[in-house]
């Protein structure tokens, strides 16, 4: 086998690694192998990178919105960041008001039966990467707002809001935790995926800032505290660390 393809081989290897859509016996298995080809033909992690690289920029690149409301929560946010770092795609608040739609492309109405504007959550890179983030995070934010609706009859404030947040977090809990029971594993495969990460998001600025001509700010909206009960949170973080986000993912990070 040539060197090339030991090296894109390997670079697969840590593909699957990265997905969190992979079990953790999966994640743990891949880098084992890339780490035994790595050491059997002295390849350092610059050679990798460079194929990693190369693979990226053949991908097709797009930006996905997902409307919310003409005000953006915290919640909101938190489930954004969230799905950021679990999809690996990077995203930024477009302040515009734009029509609601579903991924079908339908229209979304209120409660009056009007059509639904909102700013939105842009996720933004590689098409394919960016369409999975928008559509976990449509598909997970609907899971929050039945589930706050269903214990707190609503989910804009109150203990409701505070549910929603929690929830949110808890998402988050849930990941990291996993991310260090294989970091204790395979040390360093936190170090390869956040690099992997890393380089697509780059790549995604300058499609942006090139193509698109945003360029973003380097923060978001600071948030007031909100108002609502430790018990809210708290249940819905034990309801977001429940939660399978892999269950409601369309795509996978690093397919190709």
């Amino acid at each position: 086998m040539s060197v090339e393809r030991i090296i894109a081989k390997v670079a697969k290897l840590f593909a699957i690694a990265a997905d969190d859509a992979a079990s953790q016996a999966e994640i743990e298995n891949a880098i084992q192998h890339a780490q035994r080809l790595m050491d059997a033909h002295q390849l350092t992690e610059q050679d990798i990178q460079q194929v990693e690289t190369s693979a990226d920029t053949s991908q097709r690149m797009d930006q996905f919105h997902a409307v919310v409301g003409q005000r953006i929560h915290q919640w909101e946010e938190a489930l954004a960041f969230f799905v950021d770092d679990f999809v690996g795609c990077p995203s930024y608040v477009d302040p515009a008001l734009r029509e609601a739609t579903t991924a079908g492309g339908f229209p979304r109405l209120d409660a009056s039966g009007r059509q639904r504007f909102g700013k939105s959550f842009v996720w933004y890179g590689i098409a394919e990467d960016a369409a999975a983030a928008a559509r976990l995070f449509e598909e997970l934010h609907m899971v929050i707002q039945v589930s706050a609706l269903a214990k707190f009859r609503g989910y804009w404030k109150g203990d409701g809001a505070k549910y929603a947040l929690g929830f949110a977090h808890g998402l988050r809990e849930q990941i990291e935790k996993t991310q260090q029971r294989i970091e204790s594993v395979t040390p360093g495969s936190s170090d390869s995926r956040a690099l992997m990460v890393q380089r697509k998001t780059d790549l995604a600025m300058r499609w942006l800032e090139n193509e698109k001509k945003v360029v973003l700010r380097k923060d978001r909206s600071r948030n007031r505290p909100l108002q609502g009960s430790a018990t809210a949170y708290k249940t819905g973080r034990d309801d977001g660390r429940r939660t399978d986000a892999s269950r409601h993912r369309a795509a996978k990070l690093g397919s190709r």
